[in-house]
């Protein structure tokens, strides 16, 4: 299986690939995509590129406060997000659970090698092998930068 780095370092232009042309790829490798490649990634060339492997074209991004569409809409929010925080990172902290075109993992958020600063869980509506809309779900008392008054109790 050609692993998430090589692809990105062999493509040129990833509007160009069709993800579905990659055999071997899971809900568990997409979810982990997601935070390694994505939330993971310091240079924006990088980032698009797994942005542009990883989501539809008219994907979603929701979290409290912050609703998205579009993958270049879902680029410009993690470069922020990382911005402030460059040496941070996202770090999953459980097992991916997947059925039914649906996955969910657990991540913290913080300094390397001190305890985490936020926790959350990203939850994930597929299509095929790409993510159609990525639901996320900071832990209230770690939001940090989310306004209390987004969160709805259920």
């Amino acid at each position: 299986m050609l692993s998430f780095d090589r692809l990105l370092a062999s493509i040129d232009d990833a509007d160009l690939l069709r993800r579905s042309d990659i055999a071997g790829w899971t809900a568990v490798a997409i979810m982990h995509d997601w935070i390694d490649h994505v939330l993971g990634e310091d240079r924006p060339d990088r980032r698009r590129r797994a942005v542009d492997l990883l989501f539809t074209e008219d994907c979603l991004l929701v979290e409290p406060g912050v609703g998205l569409k579009g993958r270049r809409a879902i680029d410009r929010w993690a470069e922020q997000l990382l911005a402030g925080h460059s040496s941070w990172t996202f770090r999953p902290s459980g097992s991916v659970a997947a059925h039914n075109e649906m996955a969910c993992l657990a991540w913290t958020f913080g300094p390397p090698g001190r305890p985490s600063l936020a926790t959350g869980i990203d939850f994930a509506l597929l299509d095929g092998e790409r993510i159609r809309a990525l639901y996320r779900f900071p832990t209230p008392s770690t939001a940090g930068r989310q306004d209390q008054g987004a969160w709805t109790r259920v």
